[in-house]
């Protein structure tokens, strides 16, 4: 199956006009399901693929994010998976990415899962720079409503530092 995806990946760099993506995001989902993301990790990696991971991040983010959860059991899954995230987020478009992370971190699936998606969601609005206000407020706002709703018990700064945070914003806005 890593040979079949590698084949899907070269066959993009070939003819970018017929090549169908659908192919590629089923080969990654079997990988995935298959537990296989080492294979799915290398491609990502390849710096031949860049366009190619580009044209699919977006799709890639529902495929692998239910991986970093707390109930995956697979170590070396949960490890690469996570890393695939953080690589997305480095060669995906910003636009696309930071509302792909955006939409699963409203997932909610777990603690866990949130914890892992805030590094690659940094990484996108840092891509953006600060001539992006806008979305970093909604970024913020996702983020503020996740820490309301959730038990956080533990981090009574970070809570009222955010909503600190967003009571400026919003009054700037």
């Amino acid at each position: 199956m890593a040979a079949e995806l590698k084949k899907l990946a070269d066959n993009f760099l070939e003819d970018q006009s017929s090549w169908e993506p659908s192919l590629f995001l089923g080969a990654v989902r079997e990988l995935v399901d298959r537990e296989e993301t080492s294979a799915v990790l290398e491609i990502l990696q390849n710096g031949s693929y860049k366009a190619l991971v580009e044209t699919v991040a977006w799709d890639l983010l529902p495929i692998i994010t239910p991986h970093v959860s707390d109930t995956e059991t697979n170590n070396d899954v949960y490890k690469d998976s996570a890393q695939i995230l953080n690589d997305l987020a480095e060669i995906g478009k910003p636009k696309e990415m930071i509302l792909g992370y955006l939409e699963q971190l409203d997932r909610f699936l777990d603690d866990g899962t949130y914890r892992i998606l805030l590094k690659p969601l940094s990484t996108v609005l840092m891509r953006f720079g600060l001539t992006k206000s806008h979305q970093m407020n909604q970024s913020f706002i996702l983020l503020h409503t996740h820490l309301q709703t959730a038990k956080v018990r533990h981090h009574p700064v970070l809570v009222s530092g955010l909503s600190e945070f967003m009571c400026n914003t919003q009054n700037k806005s």
